[in-house]
């Protein structure tokens, strides 16, 4: 299916509404957690994520990073949670904080790393938004220069 016709004028409107537009969000403040199932809030530092707007195709490449450490030999977990809606960690979920679709660090040393996940199944059009998470199997988990990127595909 085209997205446009021939002859018809190719406004950034119309460009931005066919393709979607690329957000982030970056949080700098370390925050800490001794939670072992994912959770949003950390005890200090904001919540990392963003709105955004599905694009056309309603698949979008969710890219998070961040530095992770744990105060002993323990496993320090990051994932993501897409919900519905424009106010961030609310609305229906999507997709919820997962083992199967994180980054993760053992032990105390401060490693820094990105992983990604693509969702497919979105409402052209539709605000969602997307929220880091954060878990440990034990012991209290430090994370810091979180970044949340949503791409559109």
């Amino acid at each position: 299916m085209a997205l446009f016709a021939a002859g018809q004028p190719l406004t950034a409107q119309a460009l931005n509404a066919a393709l979607g537009v690329g957000v982030d969000n970056g949080q700098m403040t370390p925050g800490t957690t001794t939670s072992t199932s994912y959770v949003t809030a950390l005890t200090s530092g904001s919540t990392c994520g963003t709105p955004f707007v599905a694009p056309t195709s309603g698949m979008v490449v969710i890219v998070f990073y961040g530095r992770l450490r744990n105060s002993g030999n323990n496993i320090t977990l990051m994932s993501v949670r897409i919900g519905t809606g424009s106010t961030l960690g609310a609305g229906t979920a999507i997709l919820s904080g997962s083992d199967d679709w994180c980054k993760q660090t053992t032990g105390t040393a401060d490693a820094g790393d990105s992983a990604h996940v693509t969702i497919g199944s979105l409402t052209p059009g539709n605000t969602y938004n997307v929220v880091a998470q954060h878990r440990v199997n034990g012991g209290t988990g430090t994370f810091s220069s979180r970044r949340v990127t949503v791409i559109p595909v």
